[in-house]
């Protein structure tokens, strides 16, 4: 379905996409770097605009290697319920 006279079609336009990346480094170094902004670019554009998928989250834990990993458990937690809880009001409607 590719060829220099066609234009790109988009076939995962029916899937929604949730995004949870862990990032060993601090906030400081990653907007230093440019890094989230980089891989929000690659990523969440690059990859799923280009396949049409709605990215409907995504979210950057950074500093998973220090004292936060627990706080991050309970963001991953919160967010997966979240997704549940829409996807049920969705059905219900």
């Amino acid at each position: 379905d590719y060829g220099p006279d066609m234009p790109v079609v988009k076939k995962l336009r029916h899937l929604q996409v949730h995004l949870l990346a862990l990032g060993a480094a601090d906030d400081g170094a990653f907007d230093r770097h440019g890094y989230a902004k980089a891989m929000r670019t690659q990523i969440d554009y690059g990859i799923f605009d280009y396949c049409g998928a709605q990215v409907v989250t995504s979210e950057l834990l950074l500093d998973s290697e220090s004292g936060t990993a627990q706080e991050h458990l309970k963001t991953a937690l919160k967010l997966g319920q979240q997704l549940f809880t829409q996807a049920e009001a969705r059905q219900e409607a």
